[in-house]
């Protein structure tokens, strides 16, 4: 069964009436995470859609700086730090891959023996250690 709002782009595609809240305590979920994560990554399907945290991050930084200049002062520092760890990163000799890249609580539902990795807007094919 789906539901599809192309209004408001989003869509029900099955309800899982059992789960709880992904813990990156707890060794299971780990598990079950990195399973998931190595069927994604080792898919060899490709999006056709190239992910740039760096792009994503300086559209975020243009947000802050309108919203809170104090912030936008503090982050601009941080930025000039990040630049050469996104540089290592992309230097890595790691396969870029199709990836979710919003790896983080909320986006992880465990259902009975089961992980479902939701909320899918910044899938792209990007390199596997920023899902990592």
């Amino acid at each position: 069964m789906f539901y599809i709002n192309e209004e408001e782009g989003w869509k029900i595609s099955k309800y899982v009436f059992k789960f709880e809240e992904f813990d990156f305590g707890n060794l299971s979920h780990i598990k079950m995470l990195a399973e998931h994560l190595k069927t994604l990554h080792n898919s060899k399907f490709k999006l056709g859609f190239d992910f740039s945290y760096w792009t994503e991050s300086e559209r975020l930084v243009e947000v802050i700086k309108e919203r809170d200049l104090n912030s936008f002062l503090l982050i601009k520092n941080l930025r000039k730090e990040m630049a050469g760890i996104y540089d290592l990163i992309l230097s890595d000799p790691w396969q870029k891959s199709m990836c979710h890249n919003d790896i983080y609580e909320p986006n992880l539902i465990v259902g009975i023996d089961k992980l479902y990795l939701i909320d899918w807007e910044f899938a792209g094919d990007t390199d596997i250690g920023f899902d990592i």
